[in-house]
């Protein structure tokens, strides 16, 4: 079923947005517009996982609820 495909795309997701993450700087993080553009840029690359695993994007909106920048 796809909740198996799901739990197999959960650590490719982590993974793959951590690494998103990783390479902003603190200013982008930020800045409002560089963050939107973040967004976009998670929200694509959540979709293509969950398209490659399960057929089918499943998520139409990210949202950052709360940052923490070290």
């Amino acid at each position: 079923g796809t909740s198996c495909a799901k739990s197999t795309a959960m650590p490719i997701i982590r993974n793959n947005l951590l690494m998103l993450l990783g390479g902003q700087t603190v200013s982008s993080l930020t800045n409002r517009d560089e963050k939107e553009k973040l967004r976009k840029q998670a929200l694509a690359e959540v979709q293509k996982i969950m398209k490659a695993n399960t057929g089918e994007a499943g998520v139409e909106d990210l949202y950052f609820t709360s940052f923490v920048v070290q």
